[in-house]
């Protein structure tokens, strides 16, 4: 789309006419940058909720190597498979697949004083099994690197039964609010984007009116046209507007090659190309 102008016809501007030209630029640009600030807030706001999100998202859908432990630690403890007094403690083990067998087989002489039959299974997911194992806590670090010299993963976990409520709660919580502000954002993007598109205009209209003036001279005299050509027939409509624009002074206003690689245009009537979304 562009917008060009010849002789006989006067800028009608939705500010007020008496104003100054910069003026009016300024308070454009104000408008334009106050509306880039809010953007950047909302946007924060928005994206922060999203990795809020996210982060808690990939705490519990992981691995058993990764992922939080809440809801299995729950399940072993309805089970009665967390053992914890003055002298014992619970550890959670998570083993590979492949080396399942050799854990039931070996984890009763990794360290001093485990508990026998003690190792139970609390859940299998994809390459990785969780087991249950007690010892007693004057071995417990011991254990813990015989696990780490045989690739087996001791998870530290606090035994909090509505640890895993809180999370679902939480993560449903954030869900809300996201699809919330989300809503918010577009609907405030709708808004802004016509109060930024009207600059934009506005902006066009002052350049329009200068370029005309500083061409045509005063009194202003000239028309003003919003073109939006197809793109295939926009240099038949360039062609034609040169041809009908093209006398007299105006003939000297040539585009020249030079004029194009900087991004310039030149024409026998002034022309303002904007970028259309």
């Amino acid at each position: 789309m562009y917008v060009c102008a010849h002789s006989h016809c006067a800028l009608a501007c939705r500010h007020p006419a008496r104003r100054p030209l910069r003026e009016t630029a300024e308070k454009l640009a104000e408008g334009v940058a106050r509306l880039e600030e809010e953007l950047k807030v909302k946007a924060s706001e928005y994206n922060g909720v999203k990795q809020t999100l996210g982060a808690l998202t990939r705490k519990a859908g992981g691995t058993l190597s990764t992922r939080d432990l809440s809801d299995l630690v729950a399940k072993a403890s309805q089970a009665k498979l967390l053992v914890e007094s003055e002298h014992m403690t619970t550890l959670l083990v998570v083993v590979p697949q492949h080396s399942a067998k050799d854990w039931r087989s070996s984890y009763e002489s990794l360290a001093q004083l485990v508990v026998p039959r003690s190792s139970k299974l609390v859940a299998e997911e994809g390459d990785f099994c969780l087991f249950t194992v007690v010892v007693f806590k004057k071995f417990a670090e011991a254990f813990k690197g015989a696990c780490r010299e045989k690739s087996f993963q001791v998870r530290d976990f606090v035994n909090d039964p509505g640890a895993s409520a809180e999370n679902s709660a939480e993560a449903g919580r954030l869900t809300a609010e996201l699809a919330s502000r989300k809503a918010n954002l577009e609907e405030w993007c709708r808004s802004a984007f016509g109060e930024a598109f009207a600059a934009m205009m506005h902006v066009a209209a002052v350049r329009l009116f200068v370029e005309s003036i500083l061409r045509y001279g005063l009194p202003p005299c000239f028309a003003t046209v919003l073109c939006a050509p197809d793109k295939k027939h926009e240099k038949r409509m360039r062609t034609l507007l040169a041809s009908a624009f093209g006398r007299n002074a105006s003939a000297h206003w040539k585009q020249r090659e030079d004029d194009a690689a900087k991004g310039e245009e030149v024409h026998p009537y002034v022309s303002i190309t904007l970028a259309m979304p």
